[in-house]
């Protein structure tokens, strides 16, 4: 089992505020798990959501940004 991430782990690979993290695990936006009164993520659980809330591919985006600067 890999170790499980913090909410500030999480907001460092969001690049959010732990807060932020913290509001959308409680409201369920991202599975965690309670260990006392702190919350914990599987790091899968964090992948999926960044996948789910992408909103293309990396190429793609770098491509319309490049062409948009022209």
């Amino acid at each position: 089992m890999l170790p499980l991430l913090t909410a500030t782990d999480v907001a460092g690979l969001l690049k959010v505020e732990k807060k932020w993290v913290e509001r959308a695990a409680a409201a369920g936006e991202i599975p965690s798990a309670k260990v006392g009164h702190y919350r914990r993520f599987k790091i899968e659980d964090v992948e999926t959501y960044i996948a789910k809330h992408s909103t293309a591919d990396p190429m793609q985006r770098s491509t319309r940004s490049k062409a948009g600067a022209r």
